[in-house]
């Protein structure tokens, strides 16, 4: 039995005793060390410190004390978990409890509910712990033990797949993380390049904190993919970087006329000569690629590029206060010495480092710090086959160990390799959607270096060795974390990305379905899976649409008849696959377009949503295509050309006649593009 520490009796539960109460069920597996009533955010709770019994801890991983907070309100609101994130910054929690997990008892009988929805909506990473106060005190329970597992289990912590925005979930990468940091602190510039999904952007927010947490300067962070950033001229972007400035230095802003770029010029070179000496200005530029020579959309920065480079590099000479670091997939922008006979002004002045996969320890410290807080060990011949099949990409990684969260049979469960491998082919065929995402870009930047890829994917060594005769191609594969030597052998260093490579090159040559199937005896538990992802993953665009400001996907009401989704059959006959289709589209396809009909929007759906999310318009495309070839006999021409087209993707050009098994494989196709459509469009958006 735990106790209460004397202090807290003699402080805040001498001053209200009904406290104890609040209290008492923890003792069985805590000790109460500190509390007391402190007010943050127009929000007055009572904070505790609570000390896990060494059984407690070593069940849930546990290495710190615990957080344990009391809201005697009878609603939740926002303003009560700012003050719960201000009391962990704040001591003494301060680095003496568990920043993942927070315990909270509260008044409010939805208070479960809600926190869940708000730490869904504002990304909030931390595992809250809920408990209605009446409830608590009704429940007679010896050990809250059970409802600990319970609700660390509900949520998917390793589902993660937007930019992290805070420490709590942020892994590895220490190496890199110290070199751009001397580099700003010798006022060198800096560049971040790697594939998509690898952690760029977590990497260059976690600068940001690192930076300004330390009084070390200001960091400005700049989205080049974003409109507000390509579409501007050289000067236009300036101006912005001036007003930025401004604001951050507390500096009066001048009156400058954007469309006169020697006004800008000046007048920034002005606010320049103003930042402190002893700080840093640092301009973070990320996805540099749509602001370079080689724009993919915006075709004046192929000359505006010179000029805006020209100006920075002019500034950092002279005052040497003032550094940039730049981002993304492709180096050329500090590579290529000269463009068209014109001096490329990033040449030598950019210290490259390329971002690759997690470490074996960093896996472990994931794997171990996260899992364990919803009842998952992994023990170290699970860890060594995570890091041997992915290789530390991060994505991959916490894809997969989600994969093993959401299919464990019971908890707390130790995961061993043997166990891992079993679930190889289901897991990964999850994970290979994903490798399109990361590595296609390649096609974009660096054809030759793919068509590498491919060779190697299908075993034609012989073709790669023949081909790999420029060392910038192999140099540039290696830095991505993509290829490796084993005994002078070329290989695909990620296999789930080898095998997504084999299984596209298969398709390209009109081979037969590369396409693994899910087994029958897996299906169910597959679909259920996939659906409850696609919820997740739905709720979680959302919320990113409401931040961004863009076109509403289902208007005030968020993702409607979602519920329906769950009773959607596995597609084993022609009758499932109506239903699976027709549900699918109701619950997507039409919710859309009524809402593009109830804002007086004719083709909302084609026009408004195929522009603002072309990935989800696709994935939803393919099933209004079903759904119509479904329902109708006879088909518009431009319609069964378009269910003719996915008919050919998904069956890899065999006729439907000719492809056992086709219902359900149409089913599985249309939800593993579906699921991955919208990962994609969060992370565009994020």
């Amino acid at each position: 039995m735990g106790a209460i520490d004397g202090a807290v009796l003699n402080g805040v539960i001498a001053s209200e005793p009904q406290l104890q109460r609040v209290l008492h069920p923890f003792l069985n597996d805590f000790d109460i060390s500190w509390g007391a009533k402190r007010a943050a955010f127009n929000a007055t709770l009572y904070q505790f410190i609570a000390k896990p019994s060494a059984i407690f801890s070593e069940t849930f991983g546990l290495e710190f004390e615990l957080l344990l907070i009391y809201s005697p309100y009878d609603s939740m609101q926002a303003r009560t978990m700012q003050a719960i994130n201000s009391f962990f910054q704040s001591d003494p929690a301060k680095g003496r409890v568990e920043n993942l997990i927070c315990i909270i008892v509260s008044d409010a009988l939805n208070a479960k509910d809600w926190v869940n929805t708000y730490a869904t909506e504002y990304q909030d990473l931390r595992t809250y712990v809920v408990f209605n106060k009446d409830e608590l005190f009704s429940s007679g329970k010896y050990s809250l033990v059970p409802e600990f597992r319970k609700q660390l289990s509900e949520r998917d912590l390793f589902d993660v797949q937007l930019p992290l925005l805070d420490d709590l979930y942020f892994f590895g990468r220490q190496e890199i993380l110290h070199r751009i940091q001397d580099n700003i602190r010798q006022c060198e510039n800096s560049g971040v390049f790697g594939l998509r999904k690898t952690g760029k952007t977590s990497l260059l927010y976690k600068i940001k904190r690192t930076v300004e947490s330390a009084n070390g300067g200001k960091v400005f962070t700049y989205d080049c993919k974003n409109a507000k950033i390509r579409i501007r001229t050289w000067n236009s972007l300036l101006l912005l970087i001036l007003k930025d400035l401004c604001s951050a230095y507390n500096l009066t802003q001048p009156t400058v006329d954007e469309n006169s770029p020697l006004q800008v010029v000046e007048e920034l070179e002005n606010i320049i000569k103003k930042i402190p000496k002893t700080q840093r200005a640092v301009l973070i530029f990320d996805e540099i690629e749509y602001i370079s020579f080689l724009p993919p959309l915006d075709p004046h920065w192929k000359k505006d590029y010179f000029d805006f480079w020209h100006f920075l590099w002019s500034m950092q000479s002279t005052y040497r206060t003032l550094c940039f670091i730049i981002a993304g997939v492709n180096p050329q922008v500090v590579e290529i010495s000269s463009i068209n006979s014109i001096q490329n002004p990033l040449f030598n002045i950019v210290k490259a480092s390329y971002i690759q996969g997690l470490t074996r320890q960093d896996i472990y410290d994931l794997a171990r710090r996260i899992g364990r807080r919803m009842g998952l060990k992994f023990d170290h011949t699970a860890i060594d086959y995570l890091h041997q099949r992915y290789k530390g990409h991060p994505l991959l990684t916490r894809l997969a160990l989600s994969f093993e969260n959401r299919n464990a049979t019971q908890k707390p469960i130790i995961f061993t390799r043997d166990m891992l491998f079993a679930d190889e082919v289901a897991r990964e065929e999850e994970l290979v959607p994903y490798c399109q995402h990361i590595v296609d870009v390649l096609k974009d930047f660096y054809p030759d270096e793919y068509m590498l890829l491919e060779f190697l994917s299908i075993g034609a060594v012989q073709d790669f060795i023949d081909l790999s005769t420029d060392p910038m191609s192999i140099t540039h594969l290696k830095n991505y974390g993509l290829l490796s030597y084993e005994n002078n052998m070329p290989k695909i260093e990620i296999p789930v990305v080898a095998s997504y490579i084999s299984r596209m090159t298969a398709k390209e040559q009109g081979s037969q379905l590369a396409h693994p199937i899910i087994p029958i005896g897996q299906r169910e538990k597959w679909l259920s899976g996939n659906i409850r992802s696609i919820i997740s993953y739905m709720r979680q665009l959302e919320a990113v649409i409401n931040t961004n400001g863009t076109p509403l996907l289902f208007g005030s009401n968020s993702f409607p008849q979602a519920d329906k989704l769950l009773e959607i059959p596995v597609a084993n006959a022609e009758s499932d696959f109506k239903v699976f289709i027709s549900t699918l589209s109701n619950c997507f396809v039409e919710s859309i377009e009524n809402y593009g009909k109830s804002i007086k929007k004719s083709g909302y759906f084609w026009n408004e949503i195929k522009s603002a999310y072309p990935h989800v318009f696709d994935a939803l495309l393919r099933v209004k295509a079903y759904r119509n070839r479904s329902e109708h006999l006879k088909l518009i021409p431009q319609m069964q050309e378009t269910v003719n087209h996915f008919l050919y993707l998904d069956l890899e050009g065999k006729p439907i006649c000719e492809v056992h098994d086709s219902n359900f494989i149409l089913q599985q196709c249309t939800i593993e593009n579906l699921k991955v459509a919208i990962s994609v469009e969060i992370s565009n958006l994020s």
